[in-house]
């Protein structure tokens, strides 16, 4: 209990040190006047009567086109455009049927377009992730630090674990402010709305909107801490946090495209790239690689961080500090 409280103690001071920097503060200040950004450029409110009107008339319009198509029908379309009109008109006609107000301007639309500031952050994070330990030998305080009665790879390990809670603390931050600005400008009475969605039996299903974004926000994180860990890793080894720096922001942007090539190439199903976005596992989503299930990409996402901070950790702890 007594070690738990220690290095407890240790994340608490990597956090003050983080938060204390002018850079931080700025950087959560630039958040917040994005996402008011967003808001006062955002459309104005359509009254529920004039949503409902114009739900209808389309719905009526497609139904003349397609006829009684269903759910389990979409699942078996293969082209991509009718795959999205369909999907479109059967789920626009389920909510009609429920009387379900579904994907109506609410304040959920601020948070689902402030759901990009999660590449800011990574980026933001990868930064600190450079500094975090480089700083320690440029500043020559990695010797008093080393002299604490602390082991080097729990004095790493915090500062590893204070970048995460960042990470969160910032994500949090991003759902909290767009939740109350999307409710200044669009009314609270918007957040039980419910989100639709065909599950992969077939069938449409309702969710909540707040558990739905938390999920995507969830499924995403994985890209920016596998990201901001390699920066992490880089600089411990090299101790150069500009080419600490570009390696992981390198990985951050071109992960997806390696990945999009995974069903060409056997050998990328191995490599964490394709396994960075999980929310490709949700219900109305398509795998990157055929074959693919959640579990697999768990597995190969944690060999991949385990590997990352056991040579980070190898490395920091034979390294003689002069």
């Amino acid at each position: 209990m007594k070690r738990l409280v220690n290095f407890f103690i240790l994340v608490i001071n990597e956090i003050i040190k983080i938060f204390t920097k002018i850079s931080t503060c700025i950087f959560i200040f630039l958040l917040i006047v994005i996402i008011a950004f967003i808001a006062i450029k955002a459309p104005a409110k359509v009254s529920k009567h004039a949503y409902i009107n114009k739900l209808s008339s389309e719905v009526q319009q497609k139904e003349k086109k397609y006829g009684a198509v269903t759910a389990k029908d979409i699942k078996k379309e293969d082209n991509l455009f009718s795959f999205i009109d369909k999907k479109d008109y059967v789920l626009n006609k389920y909510a009609l049927q429920h009387n379900i107000i579904y994907n109506y301007t609410s304040l959920w639309s601020i948070v689902n377009k402030a759901l990009l500031l999660e590449y800011m952050v990574g980026i933001f994070l990868i930064i600190a992730a450079a500094n975090i330990v480089s700083n320690e030998y440029k500043d020559g305080t990695i010797k008093f630090l080393l002299i604490r009665p602390y082991k080097r790879w729990q004095i790493l390990l915090s500062k590893w674990t204070a970048l995460l809670a960042l990470y969160f603390g910032f994500i949090l931050l991003i759902i909290t402010v767009s939740i109350i600005i999307g409710g200044l400008k669009y009314g609270f009475d918007g957040f039980n709305m419910k989100d639709l969605y065909i599950s992969n039996t077939g069938f449409v299903k309702e969710r909540s909107m707040l558990v739905y974004q938390l999920i995507l926000f969830a499924g995403k994180s994985i890209n920016d801490i596998m990201a901001f860990s390699i920066a992490f890793m880089l600089s411990t080894i090299i101790k150069n946090n500009s080419l600490a720096i570009v390696g992981s922001v390198a990985v951050l942007f071109s992960g997806f495209i390696l990945s999009l090539f995974g069903n060409r190439y056997w050998w990328i199903r191995f490599t964490p790239f394709p396994h960075m976005d999980l929310t490709q596992y949700l219900p109305d989503s398509t795998p990157l690689i055929n074959g693919c299930t959640i579990t697999y990409s768990a597995i190969i996402l944690l060999l991949y961080f385990t590997v990352i901070h056991a040579v980070t950790i190898y490395v920091f702890g034979k390294r003689t500090i002069d």
